[in-house]
Formats: C-alpha cells, structure tokens, sequence
C-alpha cells in the first residue's frame, strides 16, 4: 500500500435537508475522473476504493506490504521444516544417544587423540 496525500472532507447541501460527504481526490489522480468508484467498509473510518470503468462490482484482492502467495509460504515452511528434520537426525544415533557428527567414538581403554590410529602415535 502506498500513502498518496491527505485531503480534507467537505460537504455539499443539494437540499437543505440533505447533508452529502464529498472527497476529492489529489490532482495526480485526475485521470480517475468519470469512473466508477466501489466503496467497502473495513470499520467505522476506514474504507476501500476501486476504481474501474465497470458498473459492476468486483471485490478487490488486499495486499499490505510484502507478502507472499500461500504456496511460497507453504513452499519456505516445508523447507524449514525438513532442514529440522536433518538436524535432528543428525544429532540423533540409532540407539537414542546424542551424538555430534564428526565426534569421536566413545573412548576405548587405550586412550589416544581423536582421529588418531594406533600406528600414526609417536613411541
């Protein structure tokens, strides 16, 4: 949604018992000018306006700021969703046990650096 001015509401009398709210639009929107305007009510001051050459009226499609359709959403949560799914795998062994990847194995009775075979140790 882009902001485009402000302009005060005035008011025109056709009949001294009718009371009429009258807008008028910045001079940039000029070319508006003879088309039709649907208007819907979100609340008591805000309110939507399409503008079209149409009698008719066809309800108009919101959008504020920058959002993305449902399947590009979906699309992202799924991604999200097995990139969690491939942590916790990794992190968890077949037995239960936590593990990192790339860690040692459990320690053995001959304790030596990790990584190391026996015939790499000095001495």
């Amino acid at each position: 949604m882009e902001y485009i001015g402000r302009v005060k509401t005035g008011q025109l009398r056709p009949k001294p018992e009718q009371k009429l709210a009258i807008i008028r639009l910045p001079v940039e929107l000029k070319d508006l000018a003879g088309l039709y305007c649907h208007i819907w009510k979100i609340d008591d001051r805000t309110f939507v306006m399409q503008f079209s050459e149409k009698r008719e009226a066809e309800h108009p499609t919101i959008q504020f700021g920058d959002q993305q359709t449902e399947e590009d959403r979906l699309s992202k949560l799924e991604k999200q969703v097995e990139e969690l799914k491939q942590l916790v795998l990794d992190k968890t062994s077949a037995n239960g046990r936590t593990t990192q990847k790339n860690a040692c194995p459990e320690p053995d009775l001959n304790r030596r650096p990790c990584g190391l075979q026996p015939h790499a140790l000095p001495g």
